[in-house]
């Protein structure tokens, strides 16, 4: 997604919402991204850039020979009985067995359920 496309879509989502959450837009802005005035299309996108860039971005490798690779549940149980801590090594999320985030899995952040589990399936993990 290209920083203007992501412009038009929040635009579309903030005007779809607003209502929601008690609020009402100002009349000459809520209107469809094709009738937007240019001037407010290049700062919405000129935002939308700069918060892409402060991103991390999403990179996928494929899985090295040498790691462990568990199921989420699996590895989720394993930090849970204490049998990986941070010191033990290094984890990646990933899709499938075959490639592997750059998304840290980090056992203390996984006990104290502040790690985001939706949506991988494994971790691969490297013993020290």
């Amino acid at each position: 997604m290209n920083a203007e496309q992501l412009a038009q879509k929040f635009h579309e989502t903030y005007e779809r919402l607003a209502l929601d959450h008690s609020y009402e837009t100002r009349k000459d802005n809520a209107v469809p991204w094709e009738r937007v005035p240019e001037k407010n299309k290049k700062l919405m996108t000129a935002v939308c850039s700069e918060i892409l860039e402060a991103l991390p971005q999403l990179r996928f490798e494929k899985t090295p020979d040498y790691g462990d690779i568990f199921l989420i549940e699996e590895f989720v149980q394993a930090v849970k009985s204490a049998c990986f801590t941070n010191d033990d090594g290094s984890g990646y999320f990933a899709l499938d067995r075959q490639r592997m985030s750059n998304v840290p899995a980090v056992p203390s952040e996984i006990y104290q359920n502040k790690a985001i589990l939706d949506g991988w399936n494994f971790v691969v993990w490297f013993n020290k």
